[in-house]
């Protein structure tokens, strides 16, 4: 998504382990793994670097619905998911030496159709489901299931762009805008 901005970026994998355990609150988790994820990137930068940690949940009615271990568990999800409104959480975190933290988390509501035993089965298969929160992907056969969407699509994607670039304005002082020209 930086790329179609064109935004020039290096990519890091973070250390740091996520957790779903650490905090009651949905959004709390993922705030803090998304901090955690650009600490442990954040060490070897220069100064002026801006890390970028992001972390995706997709909670039911409180529950933590996190990446399947297995096409069973997927089902399982999707089963919970069909016909029912849950929540999409992002945490963003924006990091530098130079200019300190930004944290923020980004909630969007989806409604999902209502899903048959086949539909659930037959997506299962793709393995699409086995690598993502809640076990679909919005931006690929997943978005089939979404009825409707409340708040930004990009955060359902799992990076809210626009809230990205607001909060990398806040940070550094320095319009979006200035880094396209």
């Amino acid at each position: 998504m930086l790329t179609s901005l064109g935004i020039s970026f290096t990519q890091a994998s973070p250390t740091a382990e996520e957790s779903t355990a650490r905090f009651d609150n949905v959004i709390d988790v993922a705030a803090d793994n998304a901090e955690i994820k650009a600490q442990s990137v954040l060490a070897g930068q220069r100064e002026a670097t801006v890390v970028i940690g992001a972390d995706t949940l997709v909670a039911l009615e409180g529950r933590v619905l996190g990446k399947p271990k297995d096409r069973e568990e997927a089902k399982s999800h999707l089963h919970l998911l069909s016909g029912k409104k849950h929540q999409v959480h992002t945490g963003l975190c924006l990091l530098s030496k130079k200019d300190g933290i930004r944290k923020i988390t980004v909630t969007s509501e989806i409604s999902f159709h209502s899903l048959s035993q086949e539909t659930i089965e037959n997506y299962a298969r793709t393995r699409e489901p086995l690598d993502k929160a809640g076990a679909y992907a919005s931006q690929g056969l997943g978005s089939r299931f979404i009825k409707e969407v409340k708040g930004s699509y990009w955060n359902v994607v799992g990076f809210p762009l626009e809230t990205f670039l607001d909060e990398l304005e806040k940070l550094t002082g320095v319009s979006a805008f200035e880094y396209f020209m």
